[in-house]
């Protein structure tokens, strides 16, 4: 489900609070975007092998406009933002 305004709003404050981005570190552009959605980050004991659907630690994505590359971010650490109920907080090691 994409952001609502105010999911959105809350996330760019923080990105600015934070000072983030700046420079991308792939091209060195300067111009961002987020991503539409919450981006679940799958954390996996690849010795059972891939499991689908085990716990994730919730990201928010910007994406540099001049080359692609993804930045994630912890909604955890970000904002302390709400986890959303599909996404589990990642374990307290």
């Amino acid at each position: 489900m994409p952001f609502s305004d105010e999911e959105r709003n809350k996330i760019l404050e923080a990105l600015k609070k934070k000072k983030v981005p700046r420079k991308c570190p792939a091209c060195e552009g300067t111009e961002w975007t987020l991503g539409e959605q919450y981006t679940p980050l799958a954390l996996n004991d690849m010795s059972a092998g891939l499991v689908v659907g085990g716990p994730t630690i919730p990201t928010v994505a910007l994406v540099c406009k001049n080359c692609g590359y993804v930045s994630l971010h912890s909604t955890l650490i970000l904002a302390h933002l709400p986890v959303k109920p599909e996404q589990k907080e990642p374990p307290n090691d």
